[in-house]
């Protein structure tokens, strides 16, 4: 994934979050704070985990 997908991703991942809670943009809060009140992981670390799940069943695959 190219940095400019994952920048992409975080601003969209931030502007639905802020938008499902109701706050506004110009509220001024981070990107941690609106995480920890929805109590949500970020899309690209869900991303990640399910890429390195996959690499990892393809070496198991590899392996035997």
């Amino acid at each position: 994934m190219l940095l400019a997908d994952t920048k992409k991703l975080k601003v969209l991942e931030m502007s639905i979050w802020r938008r499902v809670e109701r706050g506004g943009w110009k509220d001024k809060e981070t990107n941690v704070d609106v995480l920890q009140r929805v109590n949500g992981t970020s899309i690209l670390d869900t991303i990640w985990r399910r890429q390195i799940a996959g690499f990892h069943m393809f070496l198991g695959m590899m392996i035997f």
